[in-house]
This record gives structure tokens, C-alpha cells and sequence, in this order.
């Protein structure tokens, strides 16, 4: 989960910061678990629009009525812990969840379904529901509400200076991720590699978002 900078934590300012970021997060094998970070594109039950904040806070306001704690405070949340999950938003008010770490794939299929049970819940008192895309198929980024978070207006001045695309990706897309734990620098050479082969395969295996801004891309997934 992205959070904002928190008073106390020390910037990395150099290699041997980073490297030592790296080491203090090895763990033994007994002790890998893997985690899931999955984001939701929220619309319009009725017009398919994307909802301003306004909205989006009143949703996650209702998930507080599920155990979760909001933060920095229930009347303007950010972002919200339950245990060692916690949901955030992402500048387009794509809703993701980071969840907890488990030892078996089963562990986090079931903190997936109750994730979308609870978020699907919450979103229909509000006339909302999800889009189950990678790449949101109508409107222009353009024409999108921003979440109101410090980060976000950073990176939206600094990303399009690294590709035209820099605003639909922040505002537009939705994407899985998963996280695992590694023993050693060669460990995680490893399995850097081996999911950089995988991630094709894996795109092919997902594709579902062929429409961007009401037209037909050409491919059958925009978004990779």
C-alpha cells in the first residue's frame, strides 16, 4: 500500500540505503509467505462515470462498518487497516487492496473474495459498482476526478515527462499484484527473472481490456 511519508522514517539518499532496505527485509524459507495487491475501477451504477471523491469517501467510510480502521481520519479517509490488510486508493479512486501475507495461494483467494464482497457491498448503497478491467473502456483522463492525496499531484506533474500515456495509466488502469518473499540478493535475481518470462505469457493468459477512451484498440489487451 502507498501511504504518504510518515514523520520519523529516513529517506533512502544513497546505494548502500537501498541495498540495506533490501537486506533487512531477507527472510529464511520457512518464513516466505505471498501477498496480493488488487485494484478495482469504481463507476457510476448509472451513468458509468467515475465518481469524484466525494464518493469514494463515502464508500470507504461504510467499510469501517467491517472492522477496518480509517486513516488519517474517518471524515476525510485515505486509506483504511484491518489487521495486516489495508485498502488505498489510487489517483483515480481505483480502490486496492494490499492484503496480508499467507503461507498458501487458498489463504489469499479467500481474503480476495471477502474483498470483493465487502467493496461490492459498500458500492451499491453509494450507485456504485466496479469495473472488472485492467483498462477503464470510456472517457478521457482529461475528464477525470484526482483523489485529493500529496503524492498523487507529485507524480502527475512529474510522470508525463516520461511517456504521453503518464495520466492514463495513473487514472485509467487497474492492475494484480503479487509479493513475495526472497532469502538473498541471488533469490530474488531469480525470481525477478523468472516472473519478467512469466509476464507475458500471463498478459495473454489476462487480456481483457481492448476498448480505451470508446474505441477499439487493435489489441486485445491495452493495458500491459
Amino acid at each position: 500500500m502507498s501511504q504518504e511519508f510518515r514523520e520519523g522514517q529516513a529517506p533512502v539518499r544513497d546505494l548502500e540505503d537501498l541495498l540495506d532496505f533490501f537486506r533487512r527485509a531477507e527472510k529464511s524459507p520457512e518464513a516466505f509467505r505471498v501477498g496480493v495487491e488488487y485494484e478495482r475501477l469504481a463507476y457510476d451504477a448509472k451513468s458509468l462515470e467515475p465518481p469524484p471523491y466525494e464518493r469514494i469517501q463515502r464508500l470507504l467510510q461504510r467499510l469501517t462498518a467491517v472492522g477496518f480502521t480509517a486513516h488519517p481520519n474517518r471524515e476525510a479517509p485515505l486509506w483504511l487497516t484491518r489487521g495486516q490488510s489495508s485498502i488505498s486508493l489510487e489517483p483515480g479512486g481505483q480502490i486496492e487492496l494490499s492484503g496480508t501475507p499467507w503461507q498458501t495461494l487458498t489463504e489469499v483467494h479467500a481474503e480476495l473474495q471477502t474483498f470483493f464482497s465487502e467493496t461490492e457491498q459498500a458500492a451499491a448503497l453509494e450507485n456504485l459498482a466496479f469495473c472488472p478491467l485492467a483498462l477503464r473502456p470510456f472517457g478521457q483522463a482529461r475528464e477525470h476526478p484526482w483523489m485529493p492525496r500529496e503524492r498523487h499531484k507529485i507524480m502527475g506533474q512529474y510522470l508525463p515527462s516520461k511517456g504521453r500515456k503518464a495520466h492514463n495509466m495513473m487514472l485509467q488502469t487497474a492492475t494484480v499484484q503479487a509479493s513475495f518473499d526472497f532469502s538473498s540478493e541471488l533469490d530474488i535475481v531469480n525470481k525477478m527473472r523468472c516472473a519478467m518470462m512469466l509476464g507475458p505469457l500471463l498478459a495473454g493468459l489476462c487480456a481483457n481490456s481492448p476498448y480505451e477512451e470508446g474505441l477499439f484498440t487493435g489489441y486485445r489487451s491495452a493495458r500491459y
